[in-house]
């Protein structure tokens, strides 16, 4: 069972498995997305709601930045809509985190950018879905209803479980739903 994101199993060596699934794996792209929080001593926010997380094209140009200027940007655009972001002692300069998820070795991007009007991704999700061979199955929330949440992590851990003690069927059928990733995140 391999949780191994798509874009890092991509570079690992890799033999003994089908053209299918090395089509799947080929066509499958993770999303560009930078992430950022901040600490406040007081939850001034919760009457609006506010925080940062980009994608594609502006999270690759966000991700691009040193940490400490991507705190900085984010905060002088916080203060635009909360003024209190100003405030040095409410919202403390150095309780700031920040992450460009396709920067991170081991993962290489947000999630599965999965687009259900693509042919190419139809018969990725489709492929991947089912075991490769006797007993290689791919997991995480990459090949789930939910890709990006925990719960699609979880939920694709039970359904391979489930294939593999036969209580689902190992062939998936041949129309699926390809998840909409953008309309889920």
């Amino acid at each position: 069972m391999s949780s191994i994101p798509v874009p890092v199993l991509k570079g690992v060596r890799r033999s003994g498995f089908s053209e299918a699934f090395e089509s799947a794996v080929d066509a499958v792209e993770f999303a560009k997305t930078c992430k950022l929080g901040r600490q406040a001593e007081r939850r001034f926010w919760e009457d609006d709601p506010t925080g940062a997380y980009n994608f594609t094209e502006k999270a690759d140009r966000f991700g691009r930045l040193p940490a400490r200027e991507r705190l900085d940007l984010a905060r002088e655009s916080a203060v635009e809509l909360h003024p209190e972001f100003a405030d040095d002692e409410l919202v403390p300069q150095d309780k700031g985190v920040t992450i460009a998820w396709h920067k991170v070795p081991y993962q290489l991007g947000g999630w599965a950018a999965w687009k259900p009007d693509r042919d190419d991704h139809r018969a990725a999700y489709r492929q991947l879905l089912q075991p490769e061979g006797d007993a290689f199955h791919m997991t995480g929330d990459q090949i789930s209803p939910l890709p990006g949440w925990q719960e699609g992590a979880m939920m694709s851990a039970q359904y391979v479980v489930q294939q593999i003690l036969s209580v689902m069927p190992r062939a998936v059928p041949e129309v699926i739903t390809v998840p909409d990733s953008a309309a889920l995140t």
